[in-house]
């Protein structure tokens, strides 16, 4: 009996039984620490154990026993691992529901926007991918909290704009000119390269005032409850990455990105490539950075998204 065949007899009895229950506590161990922030997924500094039963019992609630999504998931998985990719869908749609955006997620978006444009570089590709500020040469590494605390009380010089009286959509906090000065100062304070996470803090600390904030939840501005959660420009912008990828691979990357989804060994994936452990292991890492390189300008919900048509893809192209 597979794998699948043990789930499919738990569910016929149980319907949602500690074997599924096992399978949804690991997949949302590994897409929620992999992609989500818990601040405005989980109203939590982590993703610690509390925040993720809590995640845990939206998905097999919400979504598995209310939705009846747990009869879709056994009916149309033809393996372990295409039930595990329908189950992590459905925890990202339950995360989409959960997200609340705060200012400072406002402030990362346009920040980013900045750093891909002229004055920055990308220094270390990540994922997660991290800049540096254009003819520097700055250490690759994490900047510790007292170098974190330096860039805060160098940007707090640049004015900000009051707290509204909450009925703003979404407050801006800075202005385009005020935003880049805030930018330039942070990288100039820091001796180290500068990732998303890192801007994270930083805007922590210099807003404090605004972090309670919310902005109006996504789902709240969807008409299809059910949907994607993607907006139109985001789902424009997954099907090109996806597009550009899927040719950017070949058949090749395709068989490597499906015995990575697998969980094959870099000795086996060079018995299947018919190559040396060294080149197997060296063409996963080609296009594990080509993945990355495709995605990283993606939301966090879009690389969900892209990740999940990624793995349709290489099923459709197993059978």
């Amino acid at each position: 009996m597979t794998a699948l065949e043990d789930l499919i007899l738990e569910h016929r009895r149980e319907r949602v039984g500690p074997k599924i229950l096992a399978e949804v506590r690991q997949s949302c161990t590994r897409v929620a620490k992999r992609s989500y922030p818990p601040r405005p997924y989980a109203q939590s500094e982590t993703w610690d154990e509390d925040a993720l039963a809590d995640l845990v019992q939206d998905v097999v609630l919400d979504r598995l026993v209310r939705e009846r999504q747990i009869e879709f998931l056994v009916e149309a998985s033809p393996d372990l691992r295409q039930f595990r990719t329908l189950l992590d869908r459905q925890v990202r749609l339950t995360l989409a529901k959960r997200r609340q955006r705060t200012v400072i997620d406002n402030l990362l978006d346009r920040t980013v926007r900045l750093l891909n444009g002229p004055g920055f570089e990308v220094a270390v590709a990540g994922p997660p991918v991290a800049f540096k500020a254009s003819g520097t040469d700055p250490e690759a590494r994490e900047p510790t909290d007292a170098e974190l605390a330096l860039a805060v009380g160098a940007a707090r010089q640049v004015p900000r704009q009051k707290p509204g009286s909450g009925r703003e959509r979404a407050p801006s906090v800075y202005g385009r000119a005020e935003l880049r000065r805030v930018v330039d100062l942070v990288f100039a304070a820091l001796p180290t390269v500068v990732r998303r996470r890192d801007l994270d803090r930083i805007f922590a600390g210099l807003l404090t005032p605004w972090v309670a904030g919310r902005l109006v939840p996504y789902e709240e501005a969807l008409t299809d409850a059910d949907g994607p959660f993607l907006t139109p420009a985001e789902t424009q912008e997954v099907d090109e990455a996806v597009k550009n990828l899927r040719t950017s691979l070949g058949e090749a990357g395709l068989a490597v990105v499906a015995a990575k989804l697998d969980g094959t060994s870099d000795a086996q994936l060079a018995r299947l490539l018919g190559v040396s452990r060294p080149t197997a292991a060296k063409r996963k890492n080609e296009v594990n950075s080509a993945i990355a390189s495709a995605f990283e300008p993606l939301s966090a919900a879009g690389r969900g998204e892209a990740m999940c048509r990624l793995s349709m893809l290489v099923g459709e192209a197993k059978r």
